[in-house]
């Protein structure tokens, strides 16, 4: 990944996008793939929010009842497209197509999710003698033969390496204070950078179009839509030459095993939202904190899966990661305009790598075309 902390950001661009996570990166590859100049600015880092979650699994078949619904099955065909593009370029996308396995607890959750692969072009049923070792399925298990998973820290460099191989601009260490909007004039974003060991510089970037992808950070002068913020955790387990298993895990907690290890992810508590904007974890808004609970804790993340995979409750730990997520109730992400040249890209929550390449590559034909 090439950044440039320390340069100024340009006076100006056609499209301004502010958040370097899976959204907003993914947007400015779109963007400067069709040929519009493009600025991508990051307060901190790409992926130093919510989307820095060690991997991400990408599952259509969602929820207790594993139906997939349009929308998601079209994130997933767009992930692996925009994926296999990366690797044409020359990228190393982090993306593998393994499938996910889903193991249900129950013989009447079987049941229907038998019926459900019968019908399902995109999974199918395996019986208990056909589940491989080391899961436990006594009730069997179905098999997402279109998931798999993602190394996000690979992903999102083989990303925004590829924007600028396109033309896109990036500046990390560059913060959004506030935007100037009205019919018929350019939008105005003063931006905020900071180089390490430097004093900020604050500087005015005029742009056709501001897109705003700041997940749960919020911009500190700009007034946005309020999200549900939803706490998630990961925990990142050492197999100890254990067999890999061949399949990532989805269910209440996700688990995906890359390089010998297994990184469990999962969360679903609300926190409230504060009124400052900086982060105290990664993704975190300052002031917020996990619920007591247990998806809220990262140990509890390996209670929710052992019965399924019995050898992650005694793999030794390696890390932890915490942070939060902005969603709206419906679970849909949104991409829409809030007045004239500003647009908001926001409320994926744990959809981001699924669904990001499809909202992204709408949003950017509609603003390449000035639809």
């Amino acid at each position: 990944m090439t950044a440039a902390p320390a340069a100024a950001p340009p006076a100006s661009t056609d499209v301004l996008v502010v958040g370097a996570g899976i959204a907003g990166s993914a947007l400015a590859y779109e963007l400067a793939r069709r040929g519009v100049d493009c600025l991508l600015v990051e307060h901190e880092r790409p992926g130093a929010g919510a989307s820095g979650v060690p991997v991400a699994l990408i599952n259509p078949h969602r929820g207790r009842s594993a139906r997939a619904s349009a929308a998601d099955l079209e994130g997933a065909r767009a992930f692996w497209e925009l994926t296999a593009a990366l690797e044409r370029e020359g990228g190393v996308s982090g993306a593998r197509r393994s499938g996910v396995l889903r193991v249900p607890d129950q013989e009447r959750q079987a049941r229907a999710w038998r019926r459900l692969a019968q019908a399902s072009a995109a999974a199918r049923w395996l019986e208990p003698a056909e589940v491989p070792a080391p899961y436990h399925a006594p009730h069997g298990a179905l098999l997402v033969e279109g998931g798999g998973w993602a190394d996000t820290r690979a992903l999102l460099s083989a990303l925004t390496a590829a924007a600028q191989g396109h033309g896109a601009t990036l500046r990390t260490g560059t913060a959004l204070l506030s935007l100037e909007a009205g019919a018929g004039a350019p939008v105005r974003a003063l931006l905020e950078s900071r180089a390490p060991g430097d004093e900020a510089r604050l500087q005015v970037v005029a742009c056709r179009a501001a897109v705003v992808a700041t997940g749960a950070w919020q911009p500190p002068g700009v007034r946005l839509p309020r999200f549900e913020l939803v706490w998630g955790a990961a925990l990142v387990l050492d197999l100890a030459g254990a067999p890999t298993p061949p399949y990532p895990l989805a269910g209440g907690a996700v688990a995906a095993f890359p390089g010998g290890r297994a990184v469990i992810t999962g969360g679903h508590r609300s926190v409230p939202a504060p009124d400052a904007a900086p982060a105290s974890l990664p993704g975190t808004p300052a002031g917020a904190r996990p619920d007591t609970g247990a998806d809220a804790d990262p140990a509890g993340l390996r209670r929710a899966l052992a019965w399924q995979l019995p050898l992650l409750g005694s793999a030794p730990e390696l890390s932890r990661w915490e942070g939060v997520r902005a969603k709206r109730p419906s679970g849909e992400p949104v991409a829409r305009r809030l007045c004239p040249g500003v647009y908001l890209m926001n409320g994926f929550g744990g959809r981001g790598f699924l669904r990001a390449a499809s909202v992204a590559a709408r949003l950017a034909e509609r603003l390449a075309t000035g639809a």
